[in-house]
């Protein structure tokens, strides 16, 4: 069967990996198709590649529009030898690997995929690293002599002063705090005062000196930062407003809306706010939510008549409160009967406003057209007439001189075919007069002028003037 895909690329020489082993090969995937399909891209690793090496950049399953093209770009990672590799678990050798890319139709992978090329990487030998120099032990006895000296000078300033540690207050009440802190011979200050939304107001969120500090000289001043508490908002009237501009007004002061509906009442109109819970006045802390009952025309939901007769159908859309309309009928599937809904504007389920117009397509009564090429005009008619048919459009020279001779050479639909009662048959005549078919209006028999339809003898009757 037929490919859904095509795939190419632009890697159609040996890639050369980088010292790290990276490599890039972009392939174009083309949809050959004239519909819409959903594609599965794979890296498939070939001979000694692993498949851990290989990855697609971005979206692996894709959408492709009807004749689309998408590009992926798959990635090649391998560890590279810095020297001869051995044992199970060495890097990759300087040699050749191979991968490809595969796209398989999402609707059906086992069947519909396509391989695309193969493409070939080629990886360098990095050469080892020459070892290190060896450390001089020699420098370790003049680091020695500082590290001890900054010990015996530490010592001597903790002995010098007597020093306490800083205990850990975050998240105490202020009160708390500064109990705790004045047992600790330490002086607490309130800083300053912060809304983080973080912690309950009143708590402490930060503290400096910070408990993980080294121990500090008593009485040291503890800073201490407060959580807020965010004033309350009071919430404005926005009853008998429109939507959009309560919506304005609430987002204003930093509330968030729900919206729920209502009927409209002689006292609203559409999209106006009937009612606000909370109240308006009523003072609340944020976040908060405030709920809105919309007045909103009511809905109707249309209900399904297809395959019903026309007076079921006209019935149960009248009883739901619309307005059914019938319009012409067509052909339809053996399973509707003639007469029956075939479809309906606009469809089941859909929600409409009360007195909605539904239009009705009924299946139609079928027909066969007869063959009315060679044919008079007036000939056809009576011939379209008699399979409850009717003529059309007449292309071509056709006036009052000629109307009763010229002579029928194309129709459409044509002959044997199946239409809907009703349907018009369109024909075409010589866009030129015949001469020896067109004959002036006068020498036309008064006979064949009286049994003309009645469109095309009048004038002739009025020229002729035939009783």
């Amino acid at each position: 069967m037929p490919r859904t895909f095509n795939i190419t690329t632009t890697a159609s020489d040996i890639l050369k990996a980088d010292a790290k082993g990276h490599a890039e090969a972009v392939f174009t995937v083309t949809n050959t198709t004239a519909r819409p399909v959903r594609g599965m891209g794979r890296a498939v690793a070939l001979e000694s590649t692993k498949k851990e090496w290989l990855q697609i950049s971005g979206e692996s399953d894709r959408d492709f529009s009807a004749g689309g093209t998408q590009q992926y770009v798959v990635t090649f990672d391998a560890p590279v030898a810095t020297a001869a590799p051995s044992g199970p678990s060495a890097p990759a050798a300087a040699d050749k690997y191979s991968f490809r890319l595969d796209v398989a139709s999402a609707r059906n992978p086992d069947e519909d995929f396509t391989e695309g090329p193969p493409v070939r990487v080629e990886l360098p030998v990095v050469k080892p690293a020459p070892p290190p120099k060896p450390f001089p032990k020699w420098i370790l006895i003049p680091i020695a002599a500082v590290v001890l000296i900054g010990i015996v000078v530490g010592l001597y300033f903790v002995f010098r002063k007597t020093n306490v540690s800083v205990p850990n207050v975050v998240g105490m009440t202020l009160e708390q705090a500064k109990s705790t802190l004045s047992e600790a011979k330490l002086t607490p200050v309130e800083q300053e005062v912060q809304i983080t939304q973080s912690a309950p107001p009143g708590q402490v969120i930060a503290q400096d000196p910070k408990p993980d500090s080294s121990p500090v000289p008593k009485s040291t001043e503890v800073k201490l930062t407060i959580e807020g508490e965010i004033p309350p908002v009071e919430v404005p009237d926005v009853t008998k407003r429109l939507i959009d501009d309560a919506k304005q007004r609430l987002a204003e002061k930093g509330l968030d809306i729900v919206e729920k509906s209502t009927d409209v009442t002689p006292d609203l109109q559409p999209n106006q706010v009937a009612s606000q819970d909370p109240a308006a006045g009523t003072k609340v802390h944020l976040p908060a939510t405030v709920t809105l009952t919309v007045a909103v025309q009511r809905q109707i939901e249309v209900p399904n008549v297809v395959f019903k007769p026309l007076a079921v159908a006209v019935n149960e859309l009248k009883a739901a409160g619309l307005n059914p309309v019938q319009k012409d009928p067509e052909l339809a599937s053996a399973e509707i009967a003639p007469g029956n809904v075939k479809r309906q504007n606009p469809e089941a389920k859909t929600k409409v406003p009360p007195g909605s117009t539904i239009e009705l397509v009924l299946a139609a009564q079928p027909t066969e057209v007869p063959r009315v090429v060679g044919l008079r005009i007036a000939q056809a008619q009576v011939a379209l007439q008699q399979q409850g048919l009717d003529l059309g459009i007449v292309s071509g020279t056709v006036n009052q001189n000629n109307a009763t001779l010229v002579i029928i050479n194309s129709q459409d639909p044509r002959e044997g075919s199946r239409v809907a009662r009703g349907a018009r048959v369109n024909v075409s005549v010589p866009s030129a007069c015949p001469f020896r078919i067109c004959n002036p209006i006068d020498t036309v028999d008064i006979g064949i002028i009286k049994k003309l339809n009645p469109e095309i003898r009048q004038p002739l009757i009025q020229r002729r003037a035939i009783p």
